[in-house]
């Protein structure tokens, strides 16, 4: 496995704070972002859509001294927290009333759309809405295993946060 779940971080006070184990409040985003995976080719219409949003912040962490017992403040570092997920076989149609919707209620400031052949006009549609979509390139011919290994960086320095939900264990677990 190459992105362990172990590296996920729950968003959740540390067992040294009163509230251990519930979650925090959650932090203010500098930035949102969804990003999609669309299932839009011809040979492709078995094929899940997937979308995620994230939030990305500064995030300081309290440590507490194990010798003092004080609480201090860690590196402010960026991180990104994952705020929503989709997945369903949706029809062109229904996907573009699905990247509204969730553009309406997260007001991103970038949507993600992967580049392929019949996304041209769906990124088009939207722009004209003045949604800010932007097409990605997902393979430059690597596979998902080798853009895992490239992206897999700041999950494992244990920037990436999520709240304890079941729809994120699924994401985390997929």
């Amino acid at each position: 496995l190459i992105l362990k779940r172990k590296w996920w971080r729950q968003w959740v006070y540390p067992e040294w704070h009163a509230q251990a184990g519930q979650q925090m409040p959650l932090p203010e985003f500098f930035e949102v972002i969804q990003v999609y995976d669309t299932a839009l080719e011809e040979d492709e219409e078995a094929d899940f859509s997937a979308q995620t949003t994230w939030g990305i912040f500064h995030h300081r962490e309290n440590e507490k001294d194990p010798k003092t017992g004080r609480i201090t403040d860690g590196r402010n570092r960026v991180c990104a927290m994952l705020l929503d997920m989709m997945e369903d076989k949706l029809e062109y149609p229904d996907l573009r009333q699905e990247i509204l919707d969730r553009y309406n209620e997260y007001k991103p400031d970038h949507v993600l759309i992967e580049k392929k052949a019949s996304g041209h006009g769906l990124c088009q549609e939207l722009r004209r809405k003045t949604i800010p979509i932007k097409a990605v390139k997902l393979t430059d011919g690597g596979d998902k295993v080798a853009r895992a290994k490239t992206s897999s960086l700041m999950l494992e320095k244990g920037c990436i946060f999520y709240c304890p939900t079941k729809w994120a264990l699924h994401v985390i677990d997929r």
